[in-house]
C-alpha cells in the first residue's frame, strides 16, 4: 500500500537524519514537509527522492516557513505549477491511480483569505489530497462548541454562611437548598400566600366526556414533524438521544406512536420520564463559590421532550386560534420578535417628539421569574381557558412528582422538586 507522510520538520537541514530514518522505516511514496527554513540559494537533496519546494523569507531576509515535497524515484510523478501566494507546492503521483498531492503551510501570524484557498483548490487536478500544517489550533474547540459539547467542569468548592463546602455529597445538598430558596414561600408577600393557599384548596378536575379536537389521537405526521425540528441536545438519565429517535425505522416509529397514544389516552405518565439529571452551570464571569451564581439545567428524557413538542404544538395552536395570548406579547411566538416591540416603542417616541407630548415607558425585569412560576397557577390558567381532557391532564402529570438527581449523583430533596417549575421542558 502506498504511503504518504506529512511532517512539520522545523528546519530541513537539521532534520535530514530523521527524514532518512523515516524513509528507511516507512518507504513513503511522498513526504510533505512544512517549515523547511530554506532559502533559494540553499541546496537540499535526499538520495533516490526528487525535491519540489517553495521557500519563504521574512522581512529581515531570514528563512521562515517554507514547504517541500519529496517524491520517490520509483513512483511516476509530475510537478503541478501553482499560481498562488500561499506556501504550497503540488505534484501528481501514481498511487493506485493518478492523485495530486499538495502540501500547504499556513503561518499562525498570517490572516488567510478564503478566496486564496478556493483559488488553490481550483488549480489542483482532481482527485487531490491537501496535507500540511494549517495552524488550526482552535478548530476542534469551535466544532465542539457548535455541537454543544463543552468540557466537563467540576465544582471544587462552595461557600455557605462563610464556610467552605468541599464534600461532593454536601455540595449537592447545598446547591439544592440554594435553588429551592429562590422559590420558597419566604420570597412571597403575605397577600399572595393567602391567595395561593386559598386557591390550592380547590381541586382542578380536567376530566371530560366531550370530544375536543386537541384531545384526538396523536398522528404519525405530528411525530415526523416533531422529529424534523428537534435540536440535538443532551439526553436524560435514560441516555436515549434524539439521533437514535431520528434513525428509527417506520415500524419502530409506529410502535413509539402507539406508546405515546396509550400515555395520552390512559392519563398515565412513565416514572422514568419524571427522573431528571440536574447540571449546575456557572453563570459567565461569576464567582464560582457563590451558590446563587449557578443556574440549574435539567436533562430530561428525549422521548418525553419529543412527546412534549407534539403536545405543545397543539396547545399553542389553540391559544393562537382563540386569541388567548395578548396581542402585545412577542416573545415565544412564531413569526414575532421582541424587535417588533422595540420598533413600536421607537415609533411612539418619534410621534411624541413631533407632537411635543410626554411619553412614559416602564422597563422591569422580574427576578428569577421562571424559577418562581406558580405551577398550580399554570394549571388554573389552562382550566379557566376551558381546557379539558388529555392535553391539560398530560401537562398536570408532567409537572408533579419529579425526581431530580444532581451531577454528583445526589438526589435533590423533594421540596426542591415540589416547588420549582421543571427546567428544560418544551412547554
Amino acid at each position: 500500500m502506498a504511503c504518504v507522510v506529512s511532517w512539520n520538520c522545523r528546519g530541513f537541514h537539521s532534520k535530514v537524519c530523521h527524514i532518512k530514518d523515516m524513509i528507511y522505516e516507512m518507504h513513503p511514496v511522498c513526504i510533505a514537509l512544512q517549515e523547511t527554513y530554506l532559502k533559494p540559494a540553499d541546496i537540499a537533496k535526499i538520495k533516490r527522492y526528487s525535491l519540489v519546494r517553495k521557500d519563504n523569507e521574512n522581512e529581515s531576509g531570514r528563512a521562515s516557513g517554507g514547504v517541500a515535497l519529496l517524491v520517490s524515484h520509483d513512483t511516476p510523478s509530475s510537478v503541478v505549477t501553482l499560481h498562488t501566494n500561499l506556501q504550497a507546492v503540488a505534484v501528481r503521483v501514481m498511487l493506485s491511480n493518478l492523485v495530486t498531492v499538495c502540501t500547504l503551510y499556513l503561518p499562525p501570524s498570517t490572516s488567510v483569505n478564503d478566496r486564496d484557498l478556493n483559488r488553490l483548490v481550483d488549480e489542483l487536478p482532481t482527485p487531490f489530497i491537501i496535507i500540511g500544517d494549517f495552524n488550526a489550533k482552535d478548530m476542534w474547540e469551535n466544532v465542539r462548541r457548535a455541537c454543544g459539547i463543552y468540557p466537563e467542569k467540576r465544582i471544587s468548592c462552595l461557600r455557605k454562611n462563610g464556610q467552605e463546602v468541599r464534600n461532593i455529597s454536601e455540595m449537592g445538598d447545598v446547591l439544592a437548598e440554594a435553588f429551592a430558596s429562590i422559590c420558597s414561600a419566604s420570597n412571597c408577600t403575605e397577600p399572595f400566600l393567602t391567595h395561593k393557599n386559598r386557591l390550592e384548596r380547590i381541586k382542578l378536575r380536567f376530566q371530560t366526556t366531550k370530544r375536543l379536537s386537541y384531545n384526538t389521537d396523536l398522528t404519525i405526521f405530528e411525530l415526523h414533524t416533531a422529529l424534523s425540528v428537534i435540536k440535538h441536545t443532551s439526553p436524560g438519565p435514560d441516555e436515549v438521544t434524539y439521533s437514535m429517535l431520528q434513525h428509527l425505522s417506520e415500524h419502530s416509529l409506529l410502535n413509539t406512536l402507539y406508546m405515546f397514544n396509550h400515555i395520552w389516552k390512559e392519563h398515565v405518565f412513565p416514572d422514568c420520564w419524571k427522573h431528571a439529571f440536574i447540571i449546575s452551570i456557572l453563570k459567565p464571569g461569576k464567582d464560582p463559590q457563590n451558590l446563587l451564581n449557578y443556574r440549574p439545567i435539567a436533562l430530561t428524557s428525549c422521548m418525553c421532550k419529543l412527546f412534549e413538542r407534539i403536545v405543545n404544538v397543539r396547545l399553542v395552536h389553540i391559544l393562537e386560534k382563540n386569541e388567548y395570548i395578548s396581542p402585545f406579547q412577542s416573545g415565544f411566538r412564531k413569526s414575532r420578535s421582541t424587535i417588533d416591540n422595540l420598533i413600536s416603542l421607537e415609533t411612539d417616541i418619534r410621534v411624541a417628539f413631533l407632537k411635543r407630548n410626554h411619553l412614559v415607558s416602564i422597563f422591569f425585569d422580574i427576578y428569577k421569574a421562571y424559577d418562581r412560576t406558580w405551577r398550580y397557577g399554570i394549571m388554573k390558567n389552562l382550566y379557566d381557558l376551558g381546557f379539558r381532557g388529555n392535553l391539560p391532564i398530560f401537562v398536570q402529570n408532567f409537572l408533579k412528582q419529579r425526581i431530580l438527581e444532581s451531577d454528583s449523583g445526589i438526589l435533590f430533596p423533594t421540596f426542591f422538586a415540589r416547588k420549582k417549575v421543571f427546567l428544560r421542558a418544551v412547554f
